[in-house]
C-alpha cells in the first residue's frame, strides 16, 4: 500500500517526543501536587484534634 502522505516521519517523531516529554512532566507535576495536597490535608486534620 503506497503512502498518500508526503510529510516526513521526522515531524511525527518530533511531535511524539514533545508529547511524551510533556506527558512525563505533567505526571510529575500531578504527583507533586498530590503530595502537597495530602500534606496539607494531614495538617488540617491535625489542627482539628487540637
Amino acid at each position: 500500500l503506497p503512502h498518500v502522505c508526503q510529510g516526513s516521519s521526522d515531524e511525527i517523531e518530533e511531535w511524539k517526543s514533545k508529547y511524551f516529554k510533556t506527558k512525563e512532566k505533567l505526571q510529575n507535576l500531578r504527583k507533586k501536587y498530590k503530595e502537597v495536597k495530602d500534606a496539607h490535608t494531614q495538617c488540617n486534620r491535625d489542627d482539628l484534634y487540637e
